[in-house]
């Protein structure tokens, strides 16, 4: 019992990493992403490949540094396409399968061994649960810090209400929407690097990776960063004790489970705003 709890508390972890990056940037830049989970399962393989060539620790700021990279650029391309959400549903969508059929090119359908960032266990707990659970608390306090505590989150807040008016008060908007990007990606390339070496990595992982992403931010509420990471607990402890007090079969159907239930009791999500505001 003692492991399934930790387990289900690394895994909550990553899945509020997973939603958080989601859901900052739906909630400044208005960007319906549907090639984040493709995002993480390429963010997955590209720290596989480099953990061949160098040791896992070094693999994964690697990994990390150049997914950071390029979702900062391709996500921030993203924005031209804000006051077209279909368009931008089809474009991710797009984009996902193109990452999918590109990594299934590379690397066949076969499952990808993911090397554990820190390997022994302390007691009956893994280092890399504890390793994730460490990652994902330092990422999230990062992102709490700068938008509390910097001038730069507070234009970022300012640009999530209004860009129009933000731009009119000497903001940066487009910076801010690069910085946006930059930390969605820091967000989903952290929790991929922990999460994959603890789960059977494939392709068509992305759309493990999607699903818990849209479960997550449905249940804890779009756009809401702080719902993400109450709702990645919840999703994770349902899934776990599920699983084992019910039947491992059933662990499949807990997010659409959840999801469902949401929409029907509570539809703005548990912290979900009654109205949201487009700029």
């Amino acid at each position: 019992m003692i492991d399934i709890i930790f387990y289900s508390i690394a895994m909550g972890t990553a899945y509020a990493l997973m939603a958080s990056g989601f859901n900052l940037l739906f909630g400044v830049g208005r960007v319906v992403n549907l090639a984040f989970g493709a995002f993480m399962a390429l963010t997955a393989y590209v720290y596989s490949s480099l953990s061949t060539y160098a040791p896992p620790a070094l693999a994964a700021f690697g990994a990390i540094a150049l997914m950071c990279a390029v979702g900062t650029l391709g996500w921030s391309l993203l924005h031209v396409l804000r006051e077209n959400e279909m368009l931008m549903v089809v474009v991710t969508l797009a984009i996902a399968l193109l990452i999918e059929g590109g990594l299934l090119y590379a690397y066949g359908p076969y499952q990808r061994v993911v090397p554990p960032l820190v390997s022994g266990a302390v007691w009956i707990i893994p280092l890399q649960w504890i390793a994730t659970v460490v990652a994902g608390v330092a990422v999230i306090t990062l992102y709490y810090i700068i938008v509390n505590r910097t001038r730069i989150g507070k234009s970022m807040i300012a640009t999530a209400e209004n860009p129009e008016l933000a731009l009119m008060l000497g903001i940066r908007v487009d910076r801010i929407l690069y910085f946006t990007s930059f930390l969605s990606s820091l967000f989903a390339t952290t929790a991929s690097v922990m999460i994959s070496p603890m789960l059977t990595v494939t392709p068509h992982v992305a759309w493990l990776f999607l699903t818990v992403v849209l479960a997550v931010s449905i249940l804890g509420g779009i756009g809401n960063v702080i719902g993400s990471i109450v709702a990645g607990y919840i999703l994770s402890f349902a899934e776990r004790f599920s699983a084992y007090y019910v039947d491992p079969h059933v662990q499949a159907f807990i997010p659409v489970m959840l999801v469902i239930l949401i929409l029907v009791v509570r539809p703005r999500g548990l912290l979900g705003k009654r109205e949201e505001r487009w700029a």
